[in-house]
């Protein structure tokens, strides 16, 4: 990535953080926009995506994001890996004119929610209507209708029995106005 487009994303982030804090509405969606010129590929319109999300930029055009979804503060997506470097390395068998590396796509299924502070690893799928808990490291696929916790990410239980039981208890309040997408 160039340096024009490299100032051109910082000054796109910054008006990303104050838009924030001007309304809801209007974050959502300066954005979706921010995100496409960073190179993400959504397949639909996201939820909402934190601002200080931490998209690999080496290939963005590797992360891909369904529809609904939603990332929270914090999160990491790498779409690529230095480690086999430090293995050639150690082997011998190093390149002398490139750092050589593992690129793999990132995909999240639509209706997704991925918590605070996780990381999802160079070539993770996770399917549609997935939760990851807050912290996570996901570096294996998740199927659809998982929730994962944990460092390695592992299936705890099914979002829908989950989300029974969490209904069942009634101990959820009203957030956030649902954003309704203008038909102009």
């Amino acid at each position: 990535m160039n340096k024009f487009v490299r100032i051109k994303l910082l000054l796109l982030s910054k008006c990303l953080r104050l838009c924030k804090f001007i309304s809801n509405e209007k974050y959502r969606k300066v954005s979706n926009y921010y995100f496409k010129s960073c190179g993400v590929v959504f397949h639909g319109t996201p939820k909402y995506i934190n601002y200080d999300i931490d998209f690999d930029l080496t290939h963005p055009g590797l992360i891909h994001i369904g529809n609904n979804t939603v990332i929270a503060k914090q999160t990491v997506l790498l779409t690529h890996d230095f480690s086999i470097e430090c293995g050639l390395e150690a082997i011998g068998k190093a390149y002398p004119d490139y750092e050589m590396q593992f690129l793999k796509e990132i995909h999240i299924g639509n209706d997704c929610f991925i918590g605070a502070r996780s990381f999802i690893l160079p070539g993770v799928t996770i399917g549609n209507n997935c939760i990851v808990g807050a912290g996570s490291v996901v570096s294996g696929n998740i199927p659809d209708n998982s929730l994962v916790a944990g460092n390695p990410a592992t299936i705890i239980c099914k979002t829908t029995s989950w989300a029974e039981k969490k209904y069942a208890e009634k101990k959820f309040v009203k957030g956030t106005i649902k954003y309704k997408k203008s038909n102009t």
